[in-house]
């Protein structure tokens, strides 16, 4: 049996959605997975390009505030909000635009 992540056995649905677990994730730890952890810290995660995308975070804070301040009187589902959000600043951060919840990606919708 192969073990990755944390000497936790490689699941077949981590081979399927991790293109054979060679994301971060997924790969198993040695010089291969140092790498990519690397780059991701350095190019993805790195303080200027966190900082690149603050506007995102704080309009997509805004809206969500927005849609809160709407619903006064109505009960709120924090969960579902909170997921609303993420996805929105993930997919403008990635795409550049939102997730119109459709299965596409800006259609229908303009940040």
């Amino acid at each position: 049996m192969t073990y990755f992540f944390s000497g936790r056995p490689a699941l077949y649905v981590a081979k399927k959605i991790g293109y054979g677990c060679v994301n971060l994730s997924f790969a198993p730890y040695g010089e291969y997975w140092r790498e990519v952890r690397k780059f991701v810290i350095l190019e993805l995660l790195g303080p200027k390009r966190v900082q690149m995308f603050q506007f995102v975070r704080d309009e997509e804070v805004g809206v969500m505030i927005d849609s809160i301040a709407h619903k006064c009187y109505g009960i709120v589902n924090l969960s579902e909000v909170t997921v609303i959000l993420a996805n929105n600043v993930l997919c403008r951060c990635a795409f550049g635009n939102k997730y119109d919840g459709e299965g596409e990606i800006g259609m229908g919708r303009s940040h």
